[in-house]
C-alpha cells in the first residue's frame, strides 16, 4: 500500500508539522470520544435503570434520548434490512418488534433459505441506501479478533456479492464497517471494493454525465 510513497518527503518539513500536528489532534479527539462516551454511557445506564420516584424525569429524559438515536426512528429511514442474525444474541422478541416496526429481517438460516436475489428485492427500488456491515456478519474462522464473532455466519464471497449487489441497482450514499480488528485489512477491502462497484453503476454514471449513449 506504501510502496510508491516517499518517506523522506513526508518527514521534511513542513509534512512533519501536519503528520505531527494530525496525530496530537488525533490523540485529543479519541481522548474526548473515550471519556465522553464512558461518562455520558455510565449516567444513561445508572438513569435507565434506578427506580428513584425522584428521578423519574431523568429516565423520561433518557429514554427519549436512547429512542433519537435509534436510525429507525429518523424521518428520512424508510425501512431497515438486517441480514445475517444468528446465534443466541438474535433474540425472537427484539425480531419480532423490528418486524413490526416494518423492517426486514433475515437470519442467517433465512437469508440462505430465500437467496439473495429474494433478499434483495425486499429494497424499495429506486431508493437511496446506506450499508452497514457489522463484520462479525462473517463467519467465526474470518474475523479473528472480533470479540462478537459467532459460527455459521456468512462467506466472505456471500458478503461481497450482497454488498455487489445492492450498489448494483440503488443509489449507494454511505458506507461503513464496524468491529474490526484494526489490524485487519478485510474492512478497508469491502469499502474500496463497493465504491468500486457504486461508481459503475449506471444510474450514477447518468447522474455524473458520464454514461454514452452506447451504454
Amino acid at each position: 500500500m506504501f510502496s510508491d510513497l516517499s518517506w523522506s518527503v513526508v518527514l521534511a518539513e513542513p509534512g512533519r508539522s501536519f503528520l505531527l500536528h494530525g496525530l496530537w489532534v488525533t490523540v485529543q479527539l479519541a481522548t474526548l470520544a473515550i471519556a465522553g462516551s464512558t461518562v455520558l454511557g455510565t449516567l444513561v445506564a445508572l438513569g435507565r435503570v434506578s427506580t428513584s420516584p425522584g428521578l423519574a424525569p431523568l429516565r423520561w429524559l433518557l429514554a427519549a434520548y436512547v429512542e433519537f438515536l435509534k436510525v429507525g426512528k429518523l424521518p428520512h429511514v424508510e425501512k431497515i434490512v438486517q441480514i445475517g442474525s444468528r446465534g443466541m444474541r438474535a433474540a425472537q422478541d427484539d425480531l419480532a418488534e423490528s418486524r413490526a416496526n416494518g423492517n426486514d429481517v433475515f437470519t442467517m438460516k433465512g437469508f440462505r433459505r430465500a437467496g439473495l436475489e429474494q433478499v434483495l428485492a425486499t429494497i424499495p427500488a429506486g431508493r437511496k441506501v446506506y450499508v452497514s456491515v457489522d463484520i462479525d456478519v462473517l463467519d467465526m474462522p474470518l474475523v479473528p479478533g472480533c470479540a462478537s464473532a459467532e459460527a455459521d455466519g456468512m462467506s466472505y464471497e456471500e458478503l461481497r456479492q450482497t454488498i455487489f449487489g445492492i450498489v448494483r441497482e440503488h443509489e449507494l450514499v454511505g458506507f461503513d464497517v464496524v468491529e474490526i480488528n484494526m489490524t485487519s485489512q478485510l474492512g478497508a477491502q469491502l469499502a474500496i471494493e463497493a465504491m468500486a462497484r457504486a461508481v459503475e453503476n449506471p444510474d450514477y454514471l447518468r447522474r455524473k454525465g458520464r454514461l454514452t449513449a452506447a451504454g
